[in-house]
């Protein structure tokens, strides 16, 4: 299956003397890699996962595969056989944007992973979006796909049917693998590849039962004469008849022509099934060990369906125990998913610590600190309070503007997600285990952020929703511990280093409102302000006057013409050491 690429333990990630997820990790019928435990490879124990709430368990895997980012993929094989090494995804039937998910991002890395195809073609109606699409695209070819409006002269309104026919138009045309969204690769198919054509049976052959073959895996030569007359079936297509054409048809037909066809057990690829018994294998129980598997079907529709248990199935699932599927999984959540920049010049060696210890207490522990300074005994403290792996020190080189020292600590994140943390301030404990929660209902979301509890039990608000405020504010539109996605800083042109100290996050903020169209609020608090910090409206007032003014300046369209002028007016009375500040920064 490849490489042992063991987890980094989790009592490492988290910095916490909670119970790691002790995943025995190893290839089929190799030695394993036991992390975190010494039972034995098929003995299975959950614990209490102390503070964090992680169950332990010990169970046998295949991980070819970890996602660290930045992604790296084995090299291509270039084996000729005759089915050819192209992977083939259908995607965007279904409107406009639509959004990636973490299965749809593991089913597309696992087959880059797992079956190291000479290319990857997704064939998109509508391009997705996402972070998720942001880390994948890179390593695979888009193919602007037709729609489907009808089909020999048939109606076809289903973004479902739609897809069934661009599958088999590709396969016709390029030869390869096509696999549905939702299926996870496990091992390779080299041995499949000799054939013309081979799918795998749904479910278990009973006597009232008779499988059909599901179309969510094909493997087929280019101009297979098997699929040919499948597309050419279609001349009888009822839209009616939901899965007749994608798996009863073709069962029929493999029973008509034994010889174009190869038919797999129904646990090569689909198996557990789409019904309560099955999600509870793949999301609940530790009782089926994949040992047969190529790769495992999700049926993500029904998993995710409003009358699931499961409904609520994210990434942030793959940390807890739960089931060998999601032990698996887990090898596939990008790591580091969120990446927090400390900017520790002028702060105390308490404070630095205390930062960093809220950090360490994150329930979700696939984060990274990026710690900027030139003060080494801070950047000391930072290196010795967490965990080597998931810390690295970033020398400014020199005294930096707060923005200038973001840009640097955010320029070497290597997370898709941003926390640029104030030192000082302490973070809850559950707020990247939320954010992600938040995530995995919308994968297209930019900005996630929420309240701050100052000292005094009050709170800073984060907004609703965000739009242009219409008049004159006191404190930065968003806390400074919002999260926000490195893609959106490097568009926005990311912090400006003109503004005096706190302008730089107002400015950010601004900026982001002029181009975030998808934005959460958690309900409860993020982040934790710390005793004796000033609030942002109760500076020097000469400071606090210029940056307004300043930011009025910046932001005409966030601002009414009278706000603006009221700040330039304020300005006029100000002595001149302070206008010679903006001149050099009107300059």
């Amino acid at each position: 299956v490849g490489p042992v690429l063991p987890r980094p333990s989790a009592v490492d990630a988290r910095g916490q003397g909670s119970p790691p997820c002790r995943c025995s990790v190893g290839a089929p019928g190799s030695s394993a890699t036991t992390i975190g435990a010494t039972a034995a490879n098929d003995a299975i124990s959950q614990t209490s996962g102390g503070a964090n709430g992680f169950r332990a368990c010990e169970v046998q895997l295949p991980a070819p595969f970890q996602a660290s980012l930045p992604l790296q993929f084995p090299n291509r094989s270039t084996s000729r056989k005759r089915i050819p090494s192209i992977v083939h995804f259908v995607f965007g039937f279904k409107g406009d944007s639509p959004p990636f998910s973490f299965v749809n991002f593991a089913a597309v890395a696992s087959a880059l992973a797992v079956l190291r195809p000479e290319s990857v073609m997704v064939h998109c109606l509508h391009e997705p979006a996402g972070f998720f699409w942001e880390l994948i695209r890179p390593h695979i070819t888009v193919v602007q796909a037709r729609d489907v409006p009808e089909v020999f002269g048939h109606s076809v309104s289903s973004y479902a049917h739609k897809a069934d026919v661009v599958r088999l138009e590709a396969l016709l045309q390029y030869g390869g693998i096509y696999m549905d969204t939702d299926v996870v690769t496990l091992r390779p198919f080299d041995d499949l590849l000799k054939g013309s054509v081979v799918m795998g049976r749904e479910g278990k052959d009973t006597s009232k039962v008779a499988p059909g073959l599901c179309n969510a895996v094909i493997l087929a030569e280019p101009n297979a004469t098997f699929i040919r007359k499948w597309y050419q079936a279609y001349k009888t297509f009822n839209k009616r008849k939901w899965n007749h054409h994608s798996v009863v048809l073709p069962r029929k037909m493999a029973k008509d022509n034994p010889k174009l066809i190869t038919e797999m057990n129904y646990t090569t690829f689909h198996w557990p099934l789409w019904d309560a018994k099955g999600l509870k294998l793949m999301l609940s129980s530790f009782d089926y060990k994949y040992e047969h598997n190529l790769a495992v079907h999700m049926w993500a529709s029904t998993l995710m369906g409003r009358a699931s248990k499961y409904k609520d199935f994210g990434l942030h699932w793959c940390f807890e125990c739960r089931s060998t599927l999601l032990s698996m999984l887990r090898a596939y959540v990008p790591d580091p998913l969120i990446s927090i920049v400390l900017v520790c010049d002028g702060a105390s060696v308490e404070q630095v610590r205390e930062t960093i210890e809220s950090v360490k207490a994150q329930m979700l522990p696939a984060w990274e600190l990026v710690v900027v300074g030139n003060t080494t005994g801070l950047c000391s403290v930072a290196a010795r309070n967490a965990s080597e792996e998931r810390v690295r020190v970033v020398a400014s080189g020199g005294s930096l503007s707060a923005g200038a020292a973001r840009n640097l600590g955010v320029g070497a994140a290597r997370g898709p997600w941003i926390c640029a943390l104030d030192v000082g301030e302490t973070l809850d404990s559950k707020y990247f285990l939320s954010a992600v929660q938040a995530l995995s209902k919308d994968p297209r979301l930019e900005v996630i952020s929420g309240d701050m509890k100052l000292p005094d039990g009050s709170m800073v608000h984060a907004p609703d929703i965000l739009v242009p405020h219409g008049g004159l504010v006191t404190r930065s539109p968003l806390p400074s511990a919002t999260l926000f996605l490195r893609s959106v800083w490097e568009g926005v042109g990311g912090y400006t280093d003109m503004l005096p100290l706190g302008g730089e996050n107002w400015d950010f903020w601004h900026k982001l409102q002029s181009v975030v169209s998808r934005y959460n609020r958690l309900p409860d608090p993020i982040a934790y302000q710390p005793h004796g910090a000033a609030a942002d409206g109760q500076q020097n007032q000469e400071l606090e006057t210029l940056r307004q003014a300043m930011l009025c300046s910046r932001h005409l369209d966030l601002y009414p013409v009278a706000a603006v002028l009221s700040c330039h007016r304020r300005l006029m009375d100000m002595p001149p050491a302070t206008e010679e500040g903006l001149s050099a920064y009107l300059q």
